[in-house]
């Protein structure tokens, strides 16, 4: 049989046949790769949850396109346009005489601004606001220190607490008890000046307990 010449066949043509080839591949492994997903058959990072594998490729694939998206606007972006200058102004200006010097002394105490006085520091004691109810004579408490170790509270008292009378310091100390109480504390004591230990709470019982000493010279 003789030997016949191959038919032509147009390059371009293949090459036609060979892109729609290719694009079909590319579209069955498409559709692959997004079953296997929806699966949950791709590879995944330990820390990712199970139960939203299907969402991590999507997840890397819109995060790669969000910042190439970013630096292509970044790199298009043009430069701001250098701002001209000013117009001249529409009148001519009028140069005024210079003021006559202000004496060195004048213009020394122009020169210092008026220095306000300042506050008066606040005292803030939340703790001790709350023993502060009025029941107490004025300057009484001192200060209400809390002691979280020992589930105790301190009430420091000035040396007025001395001059009153024994029904008197009975009454306030029931009632800072309760307070203390209500607040939580397992113990209340009582200081005077020198960390000197006024009264307690009954470790039998409840109540407080007093010691009767005279105030200090």
């Amino acid at each position: 049989m003789p030997n016949l010449p191959a038919p032509y066949v147009s390059p371009w043509k293949e090459f036609t046949r060979s892109l729609l080839a290719l694009w079909a591949d590319l579209g069955l492994r498409g559709r692959e790769l997004w079953r296997r997903n929806r699966d949950g058959d791709l590879s995944i990072p330990g820390l990712w949850p199970v139960v939203l594998a299907a969402w991590f490729w999507p997840a890397v694939v819109a995060l790669v396109l969000a910042t190439l998206v970013s630096v292509v606007l970044l790199l298009t972006r043009t430069p701001t346009e250098q701002l001209s200058s000013p117009p001249p102004p529409p009148f001519p200006i009028r140069e005024l005489p210079a003021p006559d010097p202000m004496p060195a002394d004048e213009a020394y105490l122009e020169m210092i601004p008026e220095l306000d006085p300042p506050p008066p520091s606040l005292r803030i004691d939340p703790l001790l606001e709350l023993f502060l109810d009025g029941s107490a004579p004025d300057g009484l408490l001192q200060t209400a220190q809390p002691d979280g170790m020992s589930n105790r509270l301190l009430l420091r008292l000035a040396e007025s607490w001395w001059g009153l009378p024994d029904s008197r310091r009975q009454e306030l100390v029931q009632a800072w008890q309760t307070r203390s109480t209500n607040l939580g504390y397992g113990e209340l004591r009582l200081l005077g000046r020198d960390d000197q230990l006024i009264g307690r709470s009954a470790r039998v019982g409840s109540g407080m307990i007093l010691f009767n000493r005279t105030a200090p010279a």
